[in-house]
């Protein structure tokens, strides 16, 4: 059970990690609109691995993955329903098929973890709510689910506000519309400093439910969020965050 944990900490320490290069890429090469949505899958990848570290267990991991497969033969169905009367069926049923090969495989190693585990598939929802509110509230970090996740939805799903702000600005001025633009951009840099802060925290949990008590490597840590929080506040009136 400590290895399966360990490495699947492992493993989602390194994918997050990889969509946090590709924030500050984004940042650094001025886009910043994907870097926001990138900011998203940070935080959500890092909430999930803050949940698996200070709330969950092996069994709270091997239910994210029961859940997942469940759901991915579930929508595979779907589509093999959907598609039964159209055109082209049997070349589509043949490729769904042979992803169904790939699921089924996962699903004998997620099974075999559920025996060995012994795990219920009536816990699940318990081990792994399926609302990533509910884990923000697990961990006691509901105003981060509001502040940053939630906000950050408006890139991820192309949300009507930023057309709404660019309309607005059309009538506008030169130099107001430079303000929008400016405020824009500090917001985006901002929030995937939030982001990586987030991000930090998760490696931290994890290090944590490890075993880390205390050292210089979790010093190390705390102090590099303590200079990216630093410049998030230094940053936060030119994005926009009002003065209270």
């Amino acid at each position: 059970a400590q290895n399966f944990t360990i490495y699947t900490h492992i493993n989602l320490i390194g994918r997050i990690f990889e969509q946090v290069e590709g924030m500050l890429s984004c940042i650094a090469t001025r886009n910043h609109a994907s870097a926001e949505a990138l900011a998203r899958v940070v935080v959500e990848g890092s909430t999930n691995l803050m949940y698996f570290s200070f709330c969950g267990n092996e069994k709270s991991i091997i239910s994210f993955m029961a859940m997942w497969v469940s759901e991915h033969k579930r929508k595979l169905a779907e589509w093999k329903d959907y598609i039964k009367d159209k055109d082209a069926n049997g070349t589509v049923v043949a490729m769904i098929n042979k992803r169904l090969e790939a699921v089924n495989l996962y699903e004998e190693f997620v099974e075999h973890g559920l025996d060995k585990f012994s795990v219920e598939k009536n816990e699940f929802p318990k081990l792994w709510p399926k609302s990533i509110f509910r884990r923000f509230q697990a961990l006691g970090q509901e105003s981060s689910y509001y502040t940053n996740y939630h906000r950050l939805s408006g890139s991820s799903h192309i949300t009507a506000e930023d057309t709404i702000l660019w309309l607005m600005s059309i009538g506008m001025g030169d130099e107001d519309k430079c303000k929008i633009g400016q405020e824009t951009l500090s917001y985006s840099i901002m929030m995937t400093r939030i982001s990586s802060m987030s991000f930090i925290d998760g490696v931290a949990f994890s290090c944590i439910h490890h075993g880390l008590e205390g050292g210089e490597q979790l010093n190390r840590l705390l102090k590099l969020k303590g200079i990216i929080e630093k410049t998030t506040h230094e940053i936060a009136e030119a994005a926009g965050v009002p003065k209270i």
